[in-house]
């Protein structure tokens, strides 16, 4: 949701205090949104441009054009439950490994 708080912010819009954040099943949002469940969606390509296309959202941010996400890298780093839980320092190492070959 960093990018979301980013956008919203530069439009005017208090991410914090304006917006109340959902998380909702990725193959529910459409359906959240057409029930008026949901004014707006984060989510990330294709979906974002896929659904531009059809008519269905306008796209508001674009991390791969926005210039204030320029020098900035997109990543998901997933762990499983069960190695959170059981090895939180393994964890937690992957993830400063991979910052740190990021920089």
């Amino acid at each position: 949701m960093s990018a979301a708080f980013v956008a919203a912010g530069s439009a005017g819009v208090n991410p914090q205090t304006a917006i109340t954040w959902k998380p909702s099943p990725k193959d529910l949002i459409v359906q959240a949104a057409d029930k008026g469940e949901a004014d707006a969606v984060a989510r990330r390509a294709p979906f974002a441009a896929g659904a531009e296309q059809a008519g269905r959202f306008r796209v508001l941010a674009d991390l791969s054009e926005d210039p204030r996400f320029a020098d900035k890298a997109c990543r998901f780093i997933v762990a499983s439950g069960k190695l959170v839980r059981d090895n939180p320092a393994a964890a937690a190492a992957v993830l400063r490994g991979i910052n740190k070959a990021a920089e």
